[in-house]
């Protein structure tokens, strides 16, 4: 009888043992799995992002480019005297 019950504690160890062993290696896999898909998503919210400050930058110098020809009409007229561009007042300059 004391074999049997012992052997019931031995398994019921064992059984304890072999959960734990699953359950840590459950979480390190979800680690490593949350680990490789944040990083690759802070890549592509980065590239997103010089994407935007591309087309911010290219916008902010078409239009200044439209201002300036717009200014240069203007000069004939009247003198509106100095003014910074939108891009460097607006827009990073890398």
């Amino acid at each position: 009888m004391r074999r049997l019950l012992s052997n019931e504690s031995e398994n019921r160890r064992k059984l304890q043992l072999l959960s734990a062993i699953m359950i840590i290696t459950g979480y390190l896999i979800l680690y490593a799995v949350f680990q490789i898909t944040s990083n690759s998503e802070k890549h592509n919210i980065s590239r997103e992002a010089d994407d935007v400050m591309e087309f911010l930058q290219s916008s902010c110098q078409k239009y200044d480019d439209y201002q300036l020809g717009n200014q240069k009409s203007a000069e004939s007229t009247a003198e509106s005297g100095e003014s910074v561009p939108l891009s460097e007042r607006y827009c990073i300059k890398q």
